[in-house]
């Protein structure tokens, strides 16, 4: 879904950061304006993915340490209650 996340910001910052070189060496045109109002949209779009990235990042790796603290939670009670895991 989110393919190389990094690498996308920073193509696009790249993209963004060559527009503005070429308002400050060429001036301005409407031409450019409108290509810099694309690249900031792109960027602002590629921001938005990566933000979704890391919290979705971040969502699993709490469900990950979640089971594993559910996990050895449930191991430490069957060893203090001397519950064979398989005798249920």
């Amino acid at each position: 879904m989110f393919g190389d996340v990094a690498r996308q910001v920073r193509v696009t910052y790249d993209e963004v950061n060559q527009i503005q070189l070429l308002f400050n060496t060429k001036g301005f045109t409407d031409a450019l304006y409108q290509d810099d109002l694309k690249a900031q949209l792109l960027l602002t779009e590629v921001l938005l993915c990566q933000d979704q990235f890391w919290k979705e990042k971040a969502r699993s790796q709490h469900f990950i340490q979640d089971n594993m603290n559910t996990f050895i939670g449930l191991q430490k009670l069957r060893l203090l209650l001397r519950i064979s895991p398989w005798s249920q």
